[in-house]
């Protein structure tokens, strides 16, 4: 009479229930990599926006603390560019002579920086009321600075910003 015991039996069960374990365990980490990979490409993006947004924020900032930038010079619509630069219509800056300083602004390794600047009235506007400025004494002169950021090149972001500006100007 043979005797058969249980142990004989369940040999191999054991080893296809622990590969099945195994099987799963790695399924869950896989997605939990692949979830944190794009997590991080996310982030990453994000970061970038928030940078490229800076920098044209940076080069308007630049505009603003340096009043000698907006000189009360042309007609409406004459424009002052950095290098290389179009007006919006596709015709040329009446000049191109904003720098701006070195990087963060222009940085070859991480993108370019854009700046123009154009006449919006022919200064002779009444200033506002609240600067307490006489409107027989003084006028104002209305800007809009617009500032572009371009990192695309090496795969960053790119950004663009206006601002209004306006100068006291003596009459």
């Amino acid at each position: 009479m043979k005797h058969f015991s249980n142990l004989h039996i369940q040999r191999g069960a054991a080893l296809v229930v622990s590969l099945l374990i195994l099987l799963v365990v790695t399924i869950v980490g896989l997605a939990g990599m692949r979830t944190s990979t794009q997590e991080l490409r996310m982030a990453s993006n994000a970061e970038d926006k928030e940078t490229a947004f800076q920098q044209a924020q940076a080069a308007i900032d630049y505009l603003v603390n340096n009043p000698d930038l907006l000189p009360v010079i042309g007609n409406v619509g004459y424009a002052l560019c950095t290098a290389n630069q179009t007006k919006a219509d596709g015709t040329a800056c009446d000049q191109t002579n904003i720098d701006l300083p070195a990087p963060p602004f222009d940085d070859s390794a991480t993108g370019t920086s854009r700046l123009r600047l154009t006449r919006q009235n022919p200064g002779t506007g009444l200033p506002p009321r609240l600067l307490a400025t006489s409107s027989a004494m003084f006028a104002s002169a209305y800007y809009l600075g617009e500032s572009q950021y371009d990192a695309t090149g090496v795969g960053r972001g790119a950004a663009g910003l206006g601002a209004g500006l306006m100068r006291i100007i003596p009459k």
